[in-house]
């Protein structure tokens, strides 16, 4: 209990909730044998957490938070277009069929070093300012976000002000929508609902057996 509250706690606790998803998405694009798809879900997932979660903390707390965060947004939109173009490519989209699998890659794996940096540096700041406690406090806050985060890039969605709160919630749930169907796999952690049980015109749509001792 007593190691929960040194400064070093706080900040690993924080550190492993935003370097995680960083090398978790670096390791994927790098190994041929996984699918670019698991990089773009944790990338995705990631960004949208920490602009949920850490970005208004770094507002408020660092010098000239403000300023520094409209850069920072600036280049995770580059990464979330980036990620998109990538997404949209290994789907089939059309639009994007001349680019190449490697090049695009390439482009977001840049994209999320530079985006690792800039966080590093700001989280290296936060924890100058911060008690260990909040610290580890914000390093679970992440991590629940990330379990109802968007699974998709969405570059042009809001990642501040009122609608910020709505648009993560509505692209949330579009993404679990769309990964159910698509039957994708999702790598990063999310909340699963429990299974509910079909009706009998359920079942009927479904082409499953309906149980007779629940007529």
């Amino acid at each position: 209990m007593i190691a929960a509250h040194t400064p070093e706690a706080g900040h690993g606790l924080l550190r492993e909730a935003l370097e995680h998803p960083h090398d978790a998405t670096l390791a994927a694009l790098a190994d041929p044998a996984v699918n670019s798809l698991v990089a773009v879900a944790w990338a995705a997932t990631h960004l949208a957490a920490v602009a949920r979660v850490l970005h208004p903390v770094v507002r408020r707390t660092l010098p000239h938070g403000r300023a520094r965060l409209r850069i920072v947004q600036q280049q995770n939109r580059r990464l979330q277009r980036s990620l998109w173009l990538l997404d949209r490519r290994l789907t089939g989209d059309v639009h994007v069929a001349t680019r190449q699998v490697a090049e695009l890659e390439d482009s977001v794996a840049a994209a999320m070093h530079e985006h690792a940096r800039v966080e590093k540096d700001l989280v290296d700041e936060l924890v100058q300012l911060l008690p260990a406690a909040a610290q580890a406090a914000l390093g679970m806050r992440v991590g629940q976000a990330v379990r109802h985060a968007p699974t998709r890039p969405h570059p042009d969605a809001p990642t501040s002000g009122p609608m910020a709160g709505l648009a993560f919630r509505l692209d949330a749930g579009a993404d679990h929508l769309r990964d159910l169907f698509d039957n994708r796999d999702v790598p990063t952690p999310h909340d699963l609902l429990a299974p509910r049980v079909p009706g009998r015109w359920g079942a009927y749509l479904m082409g499953a057996a309906y149980p007779r001792d629940r007529r």
